[in-house]
């Protein structure tokens, strides 16, 4: 595994407002500079894989080939035990385009209606993508770079320290999971989202009414996080940890150090991740 300053500038593979700001306090308190795909004017690429690995290797490949950069990239979603883990890994579809979470809250509450069982977790899968690993997947003239955006070999030759550290297997995973109950109807304004309607186990608040602060720490996507930094705080080329390992020897600092403090739920399973076939996806 790379140090933490070899991935500085990192590419946060993303146009979502509220995951940059979530991965901005977790990961500049330790130096490291976040840039994001709004920044170099990315095009979305596809995400055409049928669980949130696969998603996130799609999102964090096309990103470190068109800017040169590690690349780091988020897959989530809410699964529903009562519809069969839907909505998953199609969740932002379920809010179309443009993305509507009012209407996407509804359709969830409309499917469940009377049934008694509410319970449903949130999953995170973080993928970390070498520029070089990057480079060596994809073609030369990536799809997904924004209009004018034509990676030149000068950016990869100055990342090739930082490549020659790559981590095994072209990429890392790191994985978690946050359970809870969903509510009808939806309470606070601070989060983005389905977290107006879940209520994560242990707390009385939903994610949008509690200080971020404190979402920050007990997230699905902040216990992943606490995962990759701990993995990289280290710097060790062990198989990375995830949410719910034992407690590693070189503990992460800043908001991560708080959520590798708390007893978290069990990762996630493949099974876990992976989408029910039930499920159709929507357009």
């Amino acid at each position: 595994m790379p140090p933490l300053s070899a991935l500085s500038p990192l590419l946060l593979a993303t146009h979502n407002a509220g995951k940059i700001a979530e991965c901005r306090a977790l990961l500049e308190p330790l130096g490291i500079e976040l840039r994001t795909a709004s920044d170099y004017n990315l095009i979305e690429p596809a995400e055409t894989g049928t669980d949130f690995r696969a998603n996130a290797l799609i999102k964090a490949q096309a990103a470190a080939h068109a800017t040169g950069l590690w690349a780091l990239a988020d897959d989530s979603g809410l699964c529903v035990s009562a519809l069969n883990g839907a909505p998953g890994v199609y969740t932002a579809d379920w809010a179309g385009h443009p993305r509507d979470w009012l209407r996407a809250m509804q359709r969830v509450q409309d499917e469940l209606g009377d049934n008694p069982d509410r319970r449903a977790y949130f999953v995170s899968v973080l993928c970390l993508v070498s520029p070089l690993a990057a480079k060596k997947s994809l073609t030369p003239s990536p799809a997904t770079a924004g209009a004018g955006t034509r990676v030149p070999e000068e950016f990869y030759k100055n990342s090739a320290a930082t490549a020659a550290a790559a981590p095994r297997g072209a990429e890392q995973y790191y994985e978690a999971q946050a359970h809870g109950t969903l509510i009808w109807p939806p309470r606070g304004e601070m989060g983005f989202g389905f977290d107006p309607m879940f209520v994560p186990d242990g707390f009385t608040q939903t994610y949008a009414e509690m200080p971020k602060e404190l979402k920050n720490r007990i997230s699905h996507r902040a216990k992943a996080m606490a995962a990759l930094i701990s993995a990289l705080s280290a710097g060790s080329d062990e198989p990375p940890a995830t949410a719910g390992a034992g407690n590693s020897d070189s503990a992460p600092r800043g908001a991560a150090a708080a959520v590798a403090a708390e007893s978290i739920e069990p990762p996630a399973t493949a099974g876990a991740v992976e989408r029910s076939a039930e499920v159709t996806k929507t357009p």
